[in-house]
Parts: C-alpha cells; sequence; structure tokens
C-alpha cells in the first residue's frame, strides 16, 4: 500500500503482541497530535478561554470574601442602637 501524506506509519503486528496493540498504539499517537494540532490552531481561543476561566474564579472566591466580613460585621443599625454610630 502507498504511503500517502498526512496518515502516519502503521507498525506491522508482532507474533507476540496481544492483537489491535499497534492499532490502539498508532491511534493514541494520532489522537495525541490531532489534539496538539487543534490547541495550537485554536491558542488565542483556549488563552481567552482560561483567561476568562480565572477572572470568574477570583470574582467568585472575593464575593465569598466579602459576605463573609458582612456576616462577622453587625449592620449599621446596630450600632446606632448601641450608640456607636
Amino acid at each position: 500500500m502507498p504511503d500517502t501524506p498526512g496518515t502516519p506509519d502503521l507498525p506491522a503486528p508482532t507474533g507476540d503482541a496481544e492483537p489491535g496493540h499497534a492499532e490502539r498504539l498508532a491511534l493514541k499517537r494520532l489522537v495525541k497530535e490531532a489534539v496538539a494540532e487543534a490547541l495550537e490552531e485554536q491558542r488565542a481561543y483556549f488563552q481567552e478561554l482560561l483567561a476568562e476561566t480565572l477572572e470568574e474564579l477570583a470574582l467568585a472566591e472575593a464575593m465569598r470574601e466579602v459576605e463573609a466580613v458582612q456576616r462577622v460585621r453587625p449592620p449599621q443599625s446596630f450600632r446606632q442602637v448601641e450608640g456607636k454610630a
């Protein structure tokens, strides 16, 4: 069978290897190459997606911290009643 551009050479099966082992290895290599290529082609998109995700996580953490402080600090109306306003 002639080699075609863009297709990897599949190793010939050996008698001592389990059936399908070489094909699984070739498929695994193809999947890795495809994922790497997709990530490279869409690098800017993935960078933006990661940056937005990190920003959302930081915002959520900041909101949790504000809520925690507000729960500890008594409301202004309590301070007025106690004469501390």
